[in-house]
């Protein structure tokens, strides 16, 4: 047995791009910048950048949630991909398919990942008003 699963508090560092395959699933992308003190002990913080790939309806209510700059927590399995830049030099990214994402810090958008996996149910306030 093997498992891969990485667990990332950042930032975005973009505005999150909504897509539709031929086939007609959603898939958003966008960037997470996470920071930590070096560890060399210096005073300066290293900035690792991760892409950031969400499927389906969690994708098309990320777009409505996500703004550059939002705190996230997210979850998924961890790709190294391998590309040459315009110089010719190979690069590397660190590219996460997420299955779980909660917005940090703004209780109301921290429900998007029950909100998208089906799991929460909202009142129905028409119900509500007439009893």
């Amino acid at each position: 047995m093997s498992f891969n699963k990485v667990t990332l508090i950042g930032n975005l560092g973009c505005e999150p791009q909504l897509k539709y395959t031929p086939q007609g699933k959603a898939v958003c992308e966008f960037t997470v910048a996470t920071s930590q003190k070096k560890s060399s002990g210096e005073a300066k913080e290293e900035t690792v950048w991760f892409n950031i790939t969400l499927w389906d309806r969690q994708a098309e209510i990320a777009r409505s949630y996500l703004t550059k700059g939002k705190q996230v927590y997210v979850e998924g399995p961890l790709r190294i991909e391998q590309y040459v830049d315009k110089s010719g030099k190979p690069r590397y990214s660190l590219e996460v398919t997420a299955n779980h994402l909660e917005l940090i810090g703004n209780r109301p958008e921290s429900l998007l990942s029950a909100v998208a996996n089906n799991q929460l149910e909202l009142p129905n306030l028409a119900a509500t008003k007439a009893g």
